[in-house]
């Protein structure tokens, strides 16, 4: 029996089976074929990032305080 094409769209899991469950209970597997653990948190890749945003944060508003609330309080 050859299958039809709304079985052919159907997505299946890596068992075979499209009972067996949801993307979501598949862990991910890196490049390195290493799994990840949910428990592990990346320290090092946060504080970059929350720098980064900090950084983003700090010249916009020195550009708002500049250019918008000096000249109302006529301080510049």
């Amino acid at each position: 029996m050859h299958p039809t094409k709304q079985a052919a769209k159907r997505s299946t899991t890596p068992s075979g089976n499209p009972e067996s469950g949801t993307r979501a209970d598949i862990k991910i597997i890196r490049s390195t074929n290493k799994r990840k653990n949910s428990g592990e948190f990346n320290w090092v890749k946060f504080w970059i990032e929350m720098g980064i945003y900090a950084l983003i944060f700090n010249i916009v508003a020195g550009l708002v305080t500049w250019y918008y609330i000096f000249p109302k309080l006529h301080l510049r």
